[in-house]
């Protein structure tokens, strides 16, 4: 049987997952994709890549299809954005995807098609931000917005980061196994791991023989995929075994198993979350990796007042999740900036309820999934500038953020991790 061209299938999923796309993420998509081997990896990096392009690929194809007395279904249109970025961004000639596909298509749709091939070609580009707008597929005013804080080539290795998907992390459960017992299981499954110098119980995985979900210590929650810079918060945080900790924002509840995993299970986690879905989640994921030290609340945590006052406070909070973007790249063409003014409203609100439940001794960590600093440093400035915070600059994971040395930042371009914003404060009195 005749394998369908990979640009078909890749059109076809496309179609599919715009349809879904309010109720899914492509990060949790792509397992939809039923090939194996090569060819499936060959398919999702492809789509991968297309869904990031997308309104470069738009703007490609718009003029062509703008000459069209008739409107293309879907999954045409979708084809032709699957070989405008063959044609343009990978620089395979349009005759020989053509020579592929051909067959698949009647008379009359082929010669459209095949018009249509002949006259891809790249747009007009008027001015610099316009210029890395298309070559990275990114909307202008994200460029626009960031751009003050890096050099110009520093910007093109971050856009660049961005697009690609970067190593994978775990944490292991030591609340479960040993680290060396976690180890030999993967090993033992032709995984590579490598320790991280700085993250206790942080791995990255360097050589992946087969979906990790499918290794017998994902299986039996013996390890926990995490990203680096989400590790890191939690790291930050310092969480001891006998301490207090309220988790502002604490659904699917990864940060809180790692906050667990650091206190032995000892101690106490008020995990508040306000999302009954996401509470449903968590529930799953802290029974699943044995923990037994923390108390799930659904509520929205600025309206809890904890008996005792936590030791630390720790808030991941709601964001544009834009720091995401190597991971589910359709958030470039998802957010707007309406959502970022919107989020930061809600970040201040939550840290200033935390400041209200805080004394002194009290060490919070505010972080968020975002590259912009109205997500970031300019929160954290307005609270010094007030006399609302006294920042603690503890020797912590992570880069220099955007200015000011007002907390740090993890770049795709530098630590190969999520874009992510944190700090670490305590109320001044």
């Amino acid at each position: 049987m005749v394998k369908k061209p990979i640009e078909i299938l890749v059109a076809e999923y496309l179609t599919d997952f715009l349809l879904r796309m309010r109720k899914t993420s492509l990060r949790r998509f792509v397992y939809r994709v039923r090939e194996r081997g090569r060819r499936r990896k060959k398919i999702q990096n492809l789509l991968y890549n297309v869904i990031s392009y997308l309104r470069s690929l738009d703007r490609i194809i718009s003029p062509l299809l703008a000459k069209e007395d008739e409107n293309s279904d879907e999954f045409f249109i979708n084809l032709l954005r699957v070989l405008a970025y063959r044609i343009i961004f990978q620089r395979i000639p349009g005759s020989t995807i053509f020579e592929k596909i051909k067959d698949y298509f009647h008379s009359e749709k082929r010669e459209k098609l095949k018009r249509f091939i002949t006259e891809i070609k790249e747009p007009r580009l008027s001015n610099e931000v316009d210029k890395l707008s298309f070559i990275y597929g990114f909307p202008q005013w994200m460029i626009e917005r960031i751009k003050p804080f890096f050099s110009p080539d520093e910007l093109r290795r971050f856009l660049s980061a961005c697009n690609k998907r970067g190593r994978l992390w775990i944490i292991i459960n030591a609340l479960k196994a040993s680290e060396e017992k976690v180890i030999q299981l993967l090993e033992n499954e032709r995984f590579e791991l490598e320790k991280d110098s700085e993250i206790p119980y942080l791995y990255s995985v360097v050589k992946i023989p087969k979906r990790i979900d499918k290794t017998k210590a994902y299986c039996e929650n013996l390890i926990l995929p995490m990203n680096k810079a989400s590790a890191a918060v939690v790291f930050a945080l310092n969480p001891r075994p006998g301490e207090v900790i309220f988790d502002m924002c604490a659904a699917p509840g990864i940060k809180t198993v790692y906050t667990s995993i650091l206190t032995e299970n000892q101690g106490s986690i008020i995990a508040v979350d306000i999302s009954k879905p996401r509470i449903r989640r968590m529930q799953h994921l802290i029974k699943s990796y044995g923990v037994t030290n923390v108390r799930i609340m659904h509520a929205d945590a600025r309206e809890i007042f904890p008996r005792n006052v936590p030791d630390k406070i720790l808030i991941d909070a709601p964001c544009s999740s834009t720091g995401m973007i190597r991971e589910s790249p359709d958030i470039k063409w998802r957010a707007k900036y309406n959502d970022v003014v919107k989020f930061a409203t809600l970040q201040e609100g939550l840290i200033e309820h935390a400041l209200k439940i805080a004394d002194s001794t009290t060490q919070i960590i505010f972080s968020t999934c975002s590259i912009f600093p109205e997500e970031g440093e300019e929160i954290i400035e307005r609270l010094l500038i007030k006399g609302k915070i006294k920042l603690i600059t503890d020797a912590l994971p992570g880069g220099s953020p955007y200015y000011n040395e007002l907390g740090k930042r993890f770049y795709p371009h530098i630590h190969d991790t999520i874009g992510l914003y944190y700090a670490k404060f305590a109320i001044k009195m």
